[in-house]
């Protein structure tokens, strides 16, 4: 999700435009990323962050980019991070570095005088292996046998309740933008009124999406639907024989709800993916049952952030793992378990 076209799409949509940082070997580009550097205001004091390929601004980065990273070969991305960060931490007077959701393990032994790890986080991500499926009950086979019956029991009784099932795709651009606008209503639906709210309710978001739906070849958004009920919409950013499932928002009945639409939904687009010969369906991150029970495979992505050394968050940060080891050490006076 860090592609040509997304990181074009960004620039496009981004109220702050980022710096292009270019790592050379003997004057010869061998990796670039982008960084935007932004003051921040919080508890009094203010400061200058630094996001990796994001903007900073809720409004912006609420276009969710995952598999973040620093785009190099794998031989080069601890010098190209050290080089960063000193770049950062020195010239730009930066004191804090956030790289989020990236696919790439970092390692900061030592990649910087002028820099420590304040923290990290993990998020796990999960995958499904398309092979060959040649139809749903192929992938129906590869579950566990509880999920197995389960998902034949759902699709049998939702096709005995709405009819045959079929996952269509937009033909036309004012059928794609039916399908977009009927994704959105359903979604904001049911997330616009959560404290995450919805996507769908900032202009932003909405204009990357459109844009990215321009190329055909790297988003894509389908319909599963029976004769007459449409049943849920999902989008998907689709990049060297992968289908990111980014989203889905499915029809809010209460006579749908016993059928696990979302399951089924997820079902028939890992076939027709699999019939154009993709060979991953990754769900992204996010730790949920559904995709627990459709995957095989899981892989982590990482969130980190770096501060200055010796700055007021480099001690503030230090306080707060002081107090954090305070609460969790047991008093000695405290009953034994």
């Amino acid at each position: 999700m860090c592609s040509d076209v997304w990181l074009g799409n960004w620039l496009r949509i981004a109220l702050t435009k980022p710096d292009l940082f270019i790592l050379l070997e003997n004057t010869k580009p061998v990796g670039f990323c982008f960084f935007t550097i932004k003051r921040i205001k919080r508890y009094g004091i203010s400061w200058k962050a630094a996001y990796l390929n994001q903007s900073g601004e809720p409004s912006i980065d609420q276009i969710w980019v995952e598999n973040n990273r620093f785009f190099c070969p794998e031989h080069y991305q601890l010098e190209f991070l050290r080089l960063i960060s000193d770049t950062l931490f020195t010239h730009y007077s930066v004191s804090e570095m956030l790289i989020s959701l990236t696919d790439q393990r970092l390692t900061f032994d030592s990649i910087s005088n002028n820099s420590a790890l304040y923290s990290s986080d993990d998020n796990l991500s999960y995958v499904k292996k398309l092979n060959d499926f040649t139809s749903v009950d192929d992938i129906l086979f590869t579950l566990s046998k509880n999920s197995r019956y389960q998902l034949r029991r759902s699709i049998k009784r939702l096709k005995e309740h709405v009819g045959e099932i079929q996952l269509s795709l937009p033909q036309t651009r004012a059928e794609q933008d039916s399908f977009f606008n009927q994704m959105s209503s359903l979604h904001i639906a049911r997330w616009g009124k959560t404290n995450e709210g919805s996507g769908f309710n900032n202009g932003k978001f909405v204009s990357f999406h459109k844009m990215m739906l321009t190329t055909s070849e790297t988003a894509v958004i389908v319909k599963l639907h029976a004769t007459n009920v449409d049943l849920g919409y999902a989008y998907f950013i689709t990049q060297n024989n992968t289908a990111y499932f980014y989203c889905s928002a499915i029809t809010h009945s209460p006579e749908l709800t016993p059928f696990k639409v979302g399951h089924i939904l997820h079902l028939y687009c890992m076939q027709y993916f699999a019939s154009l010969g993709y060979h991953t369906y990754d769900f992204l991150a996010g730790d949920y049952r559904y995709k627990q029970s459709l995957s095989d495979t899981t892989y982590t992505m990482y969130t980190y952030k770096l501060v200055k050394k010796r700055s007021l968050l480099f001690y503030l940060g230090r306080i707060k793992t002081f107090v954090n080891r305070l609460l969790s050490t047991p008093s000695p006076d405290s009953p034994q378990q």
